[in-house]
């Protein structure tokens, strides 16, 4: 994401006076023998005819921060895979060679890593090896040769570093790939995910830095999302060092793997959207992947359900599970015990269903950053009208409810939503509105994922 600081950042209709807030948080059924929380909270229990028939559940997943977690401290085999195609000539590469560098020099003796690069054609730099001081200083050398020139073909470099981890892999070692491009690769994008979806059975994750201003967001954070790991927008390649780290750090932290929630949504209950993760729909049940666990980690994740029909009675929303494998063991946690949905006629009625605290906190996050994703989209696509429209829907649906909620944090958000308004408007002005418009665009769409990923990786 896009470099502020240190940490990457991958930016009244109603009156009256009603009873908001209801006990919408769920009971947790652990798994035994696990200290993996999963809970989750409704923003509403009853949606209104003639609306959107929308219900938010946030789903919180916690990992155990202690001393015995951080003592296991697992080995790692980290697979770097580089661009070295002629758009990361100059600086590009300079900045990649002192990353790598740097990262090397972190490496203790019984973690393992190797290095493919490529352009047309892919190369094993450095082969999967321990991390011995000797090699590490073989290492340093032979990153320097690495030249850049050609063209940019991914799919068989992706290929090649997930033969290494699959070949190599090795018991109570933590495996993580992370693809560098600043480029269009050529060949189709969904052999790239067929690719990356090898990371789910293998147990590793493939997280995916874009670089520069020609790179395609959409297709590398759909490669981080089949491969369960993070995805960052770099506009200073100064902080690839840091992307580095972070993924090493991050790695050897590792709590739980195969993290899995599975919803099985009750009849008349549609799953919509799970902050933007690819969905899997097979018999009566969806699933997504929100990506390993690590120490003290806290993911939370806004799930949008249409509730479909014009029922009376109240609607079941349905069962959620977390499924997680830690120390060689798989475990299994459940949400079942979610709040009744019902219908309702009036406004009143309806606004006094909702949660204030949960209706906030979705506003803030999974719908200002859902917008900002949707935006992106359009101002890219050179759609200003579409993109003004959709502001306008957001602002005018929020602010109608937030008259009686009374929300700052909400209220902050509509304000929020002017100011893009303006910025969207000044995209389409001037001699240089190509480049305004897909800067901006890779901006909202990379800090769009990140805000409504929250806690999807380690800071």
């Amino acid at each position: 994401m896009k470099q502020t600081k240190p940490t990457l950042i991958l930016t009244a209709l109603l009156v009256g006076t009603f009873t908001v807030g209801i006990a919408t948080r769920a009971h947790i059924k652990p798994a035994p023998n696990s200290d993996i929380g999963f809970h989750g909270r409704v923003d509403r229990t009853s949606v209104m005819q003639g609306g959107d028939n929308h219900v938010r559940v946030e789903l919180v997943m916690n990992a155990p921060d202690s001393a015995s977690v951080i003592a296991t401290d697992q080995p790692t085999d980290l697979v770097v895979v580089l661009d070295k195609s002629g758009s990361m000539s100059g600086e590009k590469i300079q900045y990649a060679h002192a990353a790598v560098r740097e990262l090397i020099s972190r490496l203790r003796d019984q973690d393992r890593f190797a290095l493919v690069a490529f352009s047309h054609e892919s190369q094993v730099q450095i082969p999967l090896e321990y991390a011995t001081s000797e090699r590490r200083r073989e290492w340093l050398q032979r990153v320097n040769q690495i030249a850049a020139g050609g063209g940019t073909y991914m799919h068989p470099a992706l290929a090649e570093a997930t033969r290494i981890v699959e070949a190599e892999r090795g018991q109570s070692r933590i495996p993580r790939i992370v693809m560098i491009s600043d480029g269009l690769t050529s060949g189709e994008p969904q052999d790239l995910y067929t690719q990356a979806r090898r990371a789910i059975p293998g147990e590793f994750t493939i997280s995916a830095v874009g670089i520069g201003s020609d790179f395609n967001e959409t297709l590398m954070s759909a490669l981080a999302d089949h491969g369960t790991g993070n995805f960052y927008y770099l506009e200073d390649v100064s902080a690839l060092s840091w992307v580095f780290n972070s993924e090493f750090e991050t790695a050897r932290e590792t709590v739980a793997t195969g993290v899995t929630v599975e919803i099985k949504p009750d009849s008349g209950i549609e799953v919509v959207d799970a902050a933007g993760y690819p969905l899997e729909r097979s018999a009566g049940k969806v699933l997504f992947r929100p990506g390993t666990l690590y120490s003290g980690q806290e993911r939370r994740v806004w799930v949008t359900l249409r509730v479909n029909g014009n029922a009376t009675e109240t609607v079941d929303l349905g069962e959620f599970f977390l499924g997680f494998n830690r120390d060689g063991a798989a475990h299994r946690l459940v949400v079942d015990d979610l709040p009744k949905i019902a219908w309702v006629k009036t406004q009143e009625e309806y606004v006094s269903s909702i949660d204030r605290e949960s209706w906030e906190e979705g506003v803030a996050t999974e719908g200002w950053f859902g917008l900002r994703q949707r935006v992106a989209e359009m101002v890219k696509g050179g759609q200003k009208a579409e993109a003004m429209d959709e502001i306008d829907t957001f602002y005018r649906e929020n602010a109608a409810l937030n008259a009686p909620m009374q929300s700052k944090k909400v209220d902050e958000r509509l304000d929020e939503a002017q100011e893009l308004k303006a910025t969207v408007a000044e995209a389409f002005v001037g001699d240089d509105t190509a480049d305004k418009q897909n800067k901006l665009g890779k901006s909202l769409y990379s800090t769009g994922l990140e805000g409504r990923r929250v806690g999807d990786r380690k800071k």
